[in-house]
Formats: C-alpha cells, structure tokens, sequence
C-alpha cells in the first residue's frame, strides 16, 4: 500500500466519521441556542420595564452571541477531527511494511534531484537502506548526496506537515461536505 492509498483511505474514514461529527455539532449547538432562549427570557422578566424594542433588541443579540459560540463550537470539533484523521495517517506510515518501506526508498531515489550517497532514516530501515544507512532518531527517511549540499526529507513529520497543508481543504471538504450542507 502506497501513500496515495493510505490518503484514500484516510478520506474514506473521513467519509464515515461525518455524519457522527455532524450530529454531534448539531446537538451541542442546538444546546447552546435552548440556553441562550433561557437565558433571554431570564433577562427578559429582569428588564420588563424597558420597551419591548429594547427587550428585543437585547433578545436578538443574545441570540446571536449563541450563535458564534455555536459555529465556534462546531469548527473547534472540525479542526479535532482533522487533528485525529492526520495523526491517524502519521500511524499509517509508521506501520509500513517492508514492502511498502522499499517502495518509499526507491520511489525517492526515482525523484531526487541529485545522486543519493547517503540515506539517514530511522532505525526501522537499516534492513531496506543497507550499506547507505545512517541512523538518525526521527521517524522517516533524509536521502543526501555525497557532500550533504543537497537532501529529500521524507521524515515522517514532513510528510504529513506537507500532506495537511496540500490535502486540508480537500479533507475538510469530503470530511464536512454534510455539516456544511
């Protein structure tokens, strides 16, 4: 499994987990808009001397308030379920198999810029590297040429740093298609 079908199956979860996020969104913001209503009338029997334009006008803004904490809410939940779905893509690339460590490598190798003479990577691929393998503590794998002016870092921590920023909106569209509509 390559890193395109890991991404396929991290937007398919997102797929599934929608409809729970909405439901959950929807229910707490359908709390704080019945607290708000409350709340407005508590201060509705406080201020009953005032014109009702007023009264209105204080209800309206209450009301309104409610509503920012509501789609607060809501994107606070969408920005912890986007959080879960990249960590859980971070775990996916832990768990590689040798197969799939080997086609990483030599997938990078393929697009490197430059000759590889060195490959720095985390202990998990000394087997794959071989004779080129360089330890190094972080997840992943650095591919430099033989005087270290040039590199390719697959790091784990790159990877999906460059995944969030090039697949967020697409995650976030397939993951919250039916809490925006």
């Amino acid at each position: 499994m390559g890193l395109e079908q890991v991404k396929d199956e991290i937007l398919n979860e997102a797929e599934k987990q929608a409809s729970e996020i909405k439901n959950d969104s929807e229910e707490e913001a359908e709390e704080i808009l019945e607290e708000a209503k409350e709340e407005a009338g508590k201060i509705e029997e406080r201020v009953k001397n005032e014109t009702e334009e007023e009264r209105s006008e204080l209800e309206r803004k209450t009301i309104s308030q409610a509503r920012m904490e509501a789609k607060k809410k809501v994107q606070e939940a969408k920005q912890r379920e986007m959080g879960k779905l990249f960590e859980k893509f971070r775990e996916e690339l832990e768990n590689l198999t040798a197969n799939q460590k080997e086609e990483l490598l030599e997938n990078a190798e393929d697009s490197a810029d430059f000759k590889v003479a060195t490959i720095r990577a985390s202990e998990e691929f000394e087997s794959v590297v071989g004779d080129r393998y360089e330890g190094m503590n972080e997840k992943g794998l650095i591919l430099e040429n033989s005087d270290g002016s040039k590199s390719l870092n697959l790091s784990y921590d790159r990877i999906v740093s460059e995944y969030r920023k090039k697949y967020r909106g697409k995650v976030s569209q397939t993951l919250f298609r039916e809490v925006e509509g």
